[in-house]
């Protein structure tokens, strides 16, 4: 067996073992492959599907969060303020993450996609600590990805640029 078939074999084999939950609003569309998709209507539905996600007798790895906005700005006003109604979303994205990380007895990561995210970005970094800004420039065909930081303000983050070709195929262009 070569270099390469042997790697080829292990990077198979390391993607077998991640298990994704991708979830999504109700009206996206479906995938196939190893994502499983959870069309949920609202923050109800999100909140009962992420309390009864330790029974699942496949629990994944990897949590996406597809529109996190529609599940943090859909709240009623007169029960609670949207701020609260962030904490507890992020907060029961959280304590899902680490109970499936202790169960798994493994890192597991959430990716969460957010609009408004970046206009107020304190309340999710008490949170979360890797949080990315993406930009798609379509002018110059070109995608920042910046990594934000509330530390120290001279620290250095990675930033990437990728460029677009034609054929919709990413090249990275500078970091």
């Amino acid at each position: 067996m070569n270099c390469e078939s042997s790697y080829n074999k292990q990077l198979q084999n390391v993607w077998c073992r991640v298990n994704l939950l991708l979830i999504m609003k109700s009206n996206a569309k479906q995938s196939g492959g190893n994502l499983y998709p959870r069309y949920l209507a609202d923050y109800e539905a999100l909140v009962d599907r992420l309390v009864e996600l330790h029974t699942f007798a496949s629990l994944p790895s990897v949590l996406l969060i597809d529109d996190f906005d529609a599940y943090t700005t859909n709240y009623k006003e007169s029960a609670v303020s949207q701020d609260i109604h962030l904490a507890r979303t992020c907060s029961l994205i959280l304590d899902t993450m680490n109970s499936c990380a202790r169960i798994l007895k493994t890192d597991v990561y959430v990716c969460a996609w957010s609009f408004s995210a970046m206009k107020d970005i304190c309340p999710y970094t008490i949170y979360f600590i890797n949080i990315w800004n993406v930009t798609d420039d379509e002018e110059s065909k070109t995608i920042l990805l910046q990594k934000y930081t509330q530390t120290v303000p001279t620290e250095q983050c990675p930033i990437y640029r990728y460029c677009k070709l034609e054929d919709g195929t990413r090249v990275l262009k500078q970091i």
